[in-house]
């Protein structure tokens, strides 16, 4: 070999040597993220004693009861069809064993707003704690707190039944890095933070990409690919108002579920309204209608 191609060769060794040792290193750190426990939620600071009647209302207005129940209260079981395969609902009783009766509170509110059990694994997306993430402490205080006046329930849990590569829970770690955003509505505003937080309108009222995330880009612009063939209409408050919608109906419609024409929602806008937005006071009704509409 000459001179020059021994020189040529070997710089071609190194360089193949330190791409190999980058690419370890990539391979070394990526593994380590992966592994690494997330990192845990803020301490609960609730600003006054926690208001068990309030939580009911929560409990109901925020969908646990419409997904945790199949037939028993807040118990589980119920299964939603995905294109990722079928999820079921987990018993949210005070049962120490099926349940959740070993959590604290700060445990409750780690799991609703960051999407993290107590052991440090991650829930899937179909929990919306991407929408709970902007839940003010008082009420997840006062939803922990109804949740302790329930019957307790030893229904089992059921697994969720999903295909390789959906049933690896390490894989949401990326998830949650491009798509868990930590946007919060002011409290305040209180038919925002209704509609986007305490009722996640936008879980159903927005389409998503193929990895199961809203696009924000078309933000309540509707979802036509809900499970069991369910649709969501599109309600940006431009496209409500062409069509004709004014508050006053949508303020009947969260409190009976009935449309301007005479005829009631279908699908599962039957549970938001009747366990979900009927628990709401006229108030508060109001207000959402008013957010929705852009008044």
């Amino acid at each position: 070999m000459s001179g020059r191609a021994g020189v040529v060769t070997r710089g071609a060794l190194m360089m193949l040597k330190k791409a190999s040792m980058g690419m370890f290193i990539a391979i070394v750190i990526g593994s380590m993220w992966l592994i690494m426990p997330p990192r845990a939620a803020s301490i609960i600071t609730a600003e006054r004693i926690p208001n068990a009647d309030s939580g009911h209302i929560l409990l109901q207005a925020g969908g646990c009861f419409a997904c945790h129940t199949d037939t028993d209260d807040y118990a589980g079981g119920l299964r939603l069809d995905s294109p990722f395969g079928d999820f079921y609902s987990p018993n949210i009783t005070m049962n120490t064993t099926q349940g959740i009766g070993g959590w604290s509170l700060n445990d409750f509110a780690l799991a609703v707003r960051q999407g993290i059990s107590p052991e440090g694994t991650f829930y899937y997306p179909v929990m919306p704690f991407t929408a709970y993430q902007g839940m003010t402490d008082q009420d997840i205080a006062d939803m922990w707190a109804a949740l302790q006046q329930l019957p307790n329930s030893d229904q089992s849990n059921i697994a969720h039944d999903l295909p390789f590569p959906f049933n690896q829970r390490l894989l949401l770690k990326g998830w949650r890095l491009l798509f868990f955003k930590q946007d919060r509505v002011d409290p305040e505003q209180r038919g925002a933070y209704l509609a986007e937080h305490v009722l996640h309108c936008a879980e159903c009222h927005t389409p998503r990409n193929r990895l199961g995330a809203l696009i924000a880009s078309k933000h309540f612009a509707g979802n036509d690919q809900l499970p069991d063939d369910n649709a969501a209409p599109d309600i940006r408050s431009h496209v409500l108002k062409d069509n004709g919608w004014v508050a006053a109906d949508l303020k009947y419609l969260f409190a009976e579920g009935m449309l301007p024409n005479g005829d009631y929602v279908g699908g599962t806008m039957v549970e938001v309204t009747d366990y979900g937005t009927a628990a709401l006071s006229s108030e508060d009704r109001a207000l959402l209608a008013d957010y929705l509409l852009g008044n």
